[in-house]
């Protein structure tokens, strides 16, 4: 009679695995740009001008940039057309070293409100945009 799957037990199989890490290849420019125009192409078909992700593992997905949360307002907004990394004025530069995408930035001062930037940002886009949030 066998043991379990090939005729071992869980625990001969474990032992015969061997690392495949040394494959991996890092995620390119060229998916994230693909994920970016299908993301595009969900907007539009739902009537979505623009989608905000917050710094999560999304902004990480569709971008390649690497952003924890904090106090500070942290993010990307992408649009038909356009993408714009939201910070503060002074973390310009780190967020430009971490980008994989380029795109413009939404940027304030700490003494101003970000989510006015934001909205200012937004209605260059349309004169009543719809936006949406990531849920992460």
């Amino acid at each position: 009679m066998a043991i379990g799957i090939g005729g071992s037990s869980a625990a001969e199989a474990i032992l015969r695995l061997q690392s495949t890490r040394d494959q991996a290849t890092p995620i390119g420019i060229d998916e994230h740009r693909s994920r970016l125009t299908k993301l595009r192409g969900l907007m539009a078909s739902n009537g979505i001008d623009a989608f905000y992700l917050d710094a999560t593992t999304s902004l990480r997905y569709f971008t390649g940039l690497i952003c924890y949360p904090s106090e500070r307002l942290h993010g990307a907004i992408i649009t038909a057309k356009d993408l714009a990394y939201v910070c503060p004025f002074f973390e310009e530069e780190k967020i430009k070293a971490g980008m994989v995408v380029d795109g413009g930035f939404v940027l304030w001062q700490e003494h101003e409100d970000p989510t006015v930037a934001v909205a200012n940002w937004l209605l260059k886009v349309a004169a009543n945009p719809v936006l949406a949030l990531d849920s992460q």
